[in-house]
Formats: C-alpha cells, structure tokens, sequence
C-alpha cells in the first residue's frame, strides 16, 4: 500500500484565475514534483529551484535543487516530509524571475492506485517569459556608430558613470512593479555588466556594450564570477536584454543595438550554457 498525494498549485497572487490541482505518489522526489508543476504551467526546465517548507524563498527550512553546505535536497522523497493534510509550502522556480508557486495539499490517500499523468483540474494560463514574445526573431544589425556618452564640457571617464547610474535608475524604474527580490537581482546583474564589465573592457557607452555580450558571457562570466552555473547564464541574459529592451524604448540606445542583443541571446545561448557546464566540471 502506497501513498498518494492531491496538492493544489497556483502561481503566487493568481490563485483564484490560474491553478492546477495534481496528483503525485508518495514515493516519487520533489524534483519530479517540481517538473510535474512546471510541464502543468507549461514552464522550461532550466532553473534553479528550493522548496520553501515555511513559504519563505531563501530560508533555511528549505529543499534545495543544488544544495550548499549540507542543505536539504530536492532529491528526498515526498512520504519523508511529513506532509498533513491542509499543509502549505511553495515552489520557488528561477532564482533570477522569483517565480513563487503556493501549493496546498488536498489529501493524501492510501492507496494502490497510481497518479494521474495530468491535472485533474486546471484553470488559466501564465506565460514565464511575457516579455519575450517574438524578440528572438530580430534580425542581427550591426551599427559600429554607438555616439559618445559624453555631455558638454564632459570627459568620457567622467559621463560614463553618470549615464550608468541614470540608466540604472530609469531601468529600475521600469521594473518596479516586479517583486522586490525579483527587482534586486535584475539590477544585481545589470551593474554587473555596465559597471564591473565595462570598467574592465574599457566599454565606453551602454550603445557599445550591447555588441560585447559574447565575450562577457563567454569567458568573463563563466571564469571570473564564481556563482555561474548554466542556470545563472540565463537569468543574468534575461536581465541583460530586459535592460536593453528598456533602453530602446526610452532612446537610450538605438534600436539595432537591442536587436542585436536579442540575436546574440539567441543565437549562442547554448553554447555559453555549455562553455560553462565544462568549465564547472573541470573545476
């Protein structure tokens, strides 16, 4: 005789308009829980992840999908937890976009029965990436002409920082309506990129940086930064073209230029992916 276990999910604030209602055995991980929320809401499967046992993303009562230190790991089996009847936890999915999804569990039942493969009821959708649509399909436009940041009277040395920080602020302006955390680390990785990376590259406009996201992403973040992991290459890219999409709009950098950071995400997302994987291994 088996467990069998009837949880409810929803994306954190949508719960009354986008929901599934799942089926899971006892005997099954809480990766493939994970993965069986994520196929449900139609998610990708290339994110970092914990479940929070006290609905608090980042706490120590959690299960982590790559646990540090001794850390709990999402490979224990879901009958080890203790789970109750009306209990609460939440799936917390890409460390860089927060998604928060509450489940509650609706029963548990003893039985020989196995799970169903699909949700036994399911409500709404959510799109993952609602500002992605159609982006990749830009056509690459070099433009070598990124003007000087430099303002009257104005050093280059000295206007860059000042652009930087204007930039930030208009970017961070343009988010503000995501959640904090979420917030905090597009504007982590942002910096990142157009201060740290410019400074060393001698970058000296944020027209210029978007045609130098190749060789950021494929040696100076992978070697130089000790927290890259495939997963974090892309939630510092969604960043990354998130600030440039925002640029554009506010004429801030040319249209090409965006475009051009689409096509160059696009085009060798897998293969920095992989660059990294490699490096990590050998490490």
């Amino acid at each position: 005789m088996a467990y069998l276990y009837t949880m409810k999910v929803y994306p954190a604030g949508l719960g009354r308009d986008v929901y599934r209602v799942l089926e899971i055995e006892g005997s099954k991980t809480l990766d493939e829980l994970c993965s069986k929320i994520l196929q449900a809401f139609e998610f990708s499967q290339d994110h970092l992840y914990e479940f929070c046992m006290d609905n608090r993303p980042y706490s120590g009562n959690a299960y982590q999908s790559y646990p540090e230190h001794g850390q709990s790991s999402t490979k224990i089996r879901i009958d080890r937890l203790g789970l109750a009847k009306g209990q609460k936890f939440t799936l917390h999915y890409d460390f860089g976009d927060d998604w928060m999804f509450p489940i509650t569990v609706q029963s548990i039942e003893e039985t020989d029965r196995k799970a169903s493969p699909v949700p036994l009821k399911s409500k709404g959708t959510v799109e993952q990436y609602p500002d992605w649509d159609d982006e990749w399909d830009e056509e690459d436009e070099d433009d070598d002409d990124g003007g000087s940041p430099e303002e009257a009277g104005d050093s280059e040395e000295d206007a860059m920082p000042e652009e930087n920080a204007r930039a930030l602020a208009v970017f961070e302006k343009e988010i503000a309506d995501l959640a904090p955390a979420t917030i905090r680390r597009h504007v982590e990785n942002v910096d990142l990129y157009i201060n740290d990376y410019f400074q060393r590259e001698d970058i000296r406009s944020i027209e210029d940086g978007a045609y130098c996201l190749y060789s950021f992403f494929d040696y100076f973040f992978i070697h130089k930064c000790m927290w890259s992991t495939p997963a974090s290459i892309k939630t510092t890219a969604a960043s990354l073209k998130k600030f440039y999409k925002c640029m554009a709009a506010h004429g801030m950098v040319s249209q090409e230029a965006y475009a051009f950071v689409c096509s160059e995400i696009k085009e060798n997302m897998s293969d920095w992916q992989e660059e990294c994987a490699r490096y990590n291994d050998d490490l």
